[in-house]
């Protein structure tokens, strides 16, 4: 606990001072930042707030069903299937790891794409980040469905916890194909500067359909809590797809270039329209 404490704090002290060495103290830059630059600005202050709201809340809801599983368990009074949890939990995080990186990974392309009004471009990127964080889900299930014992058996060596464990795992892992999808379709909104449709997503998988499933099915028994945690992935899944299906189209009063891409003006156009630089080739232009 020790050992991860100091690397914990030590880590972000390392990342603190390459930043302040960065921004601040590298003299080969071609920007200098001033005490007037630090200044807050109202308006900036709440796109970034409403922006990384949704993030920010998904992690305190993914806390709070942690805490409700856990207070269920302790209810059911079975020790095996609290340490079952506690196992699980650790070993999702860490498959699922991959799944966090493609949303991360998409999250700047669509910025940029969007931005300069290249929607054909940012939808195929959003396209090629589902396509692989279904795929690893699929993948990781297989995975997870054949090694389930071994890996519990790592854990624990108690006959019956392991057993417990194993069932635990395997049942999650149903959940592994889709549990990808919900956090991309928010980060994609989130690129987009569409705070709203991501906040519905990350707020609205974990408080209206994890948390009332997990309440609704954890008095009928351990097996039916168990089962609550696919069965809620899939249904935020499902969710998040309607979303993009209903709002995904439509342009952001933050894509700066967006009305002139859609309204097919080019830079030699009456009335102005998009530099030659930043001109939108013909094949990128969103027919939305």
């Amino acid at each position: 606990m020790r050992g991860a404490a100091v690397g914990t704090v030590g880590g972000q002290a390392v990342s603190m001072a390459m930043s302040l060495w960065f921004f601040f103290l590298q003299r080969d830059r071609p920007y200098r930042i001033a005490l007037a630059d630090l200044r807050p600005h109202g308006p900036t202050l709440r796109e970034l707030v409403a922006v990384g709201a949704p993030s920010f809340l998904a992690g305190l809801g993914n806390t709070l069903i942690m805490f409700i599983a856990n207070n269920r368990l302790a209810a059911l009074g079975d020790p095996a299937a609290l340490s079952a949890y506690a196992t699980s939990v650790r070993v999702t995080t860490f498959v699922l790891v991959p799944q966090t990186g493609i949303a991360q990974g998409m999250q700047p392309l669509i910025g940029f794409n969007a931005g300069r009004g290249l929607i054909a471009r940012a939808e195929r990127t959003r396209v090629l980040a589902l396509r692989a964080t279904t795929l690893y889900g699929t993948a990781a299930c297989l995975v997870m469905l054949a090694a389930a014992d071994p890996l519990a058996a790592a854990f624990t060596d108690d006959p019956t916890a392991g057993e417990t464990t194993a069932q635990v795992l395997r049942l999650i892992a149903l959940g592994y194909p889709f549990a990808g999808v919900t956090a991309l379709l928010a980060t994609y909104f989130q690129a987009r500067g569409r705070a709203r449709p991501s906040f519905v997503i990350s707020v609205g998988s974990i408080l209206a359909v994890h948390v009332p499933l997990l309440l609704a099915l954890s008095p009928l028994g351990t097996p039916w809590l168990w089962i609550s945690f696919p069965a809620a992935t899939l249904l935020s899944a499902a969710g998040a797809t309607l979303i993009l299906r209903l709002l995904g189209q439509r342009p952001s009063r933050r894509e700066p270039f967006l009305g002139v891409v859609h309204a097919g003006l080019r830079h030699d156009a009456p009335g102005g329209g998009l530099p030659p630089d930043l001109e939108v080739p013909s094949s990128a232009r969103s027919t939305s």
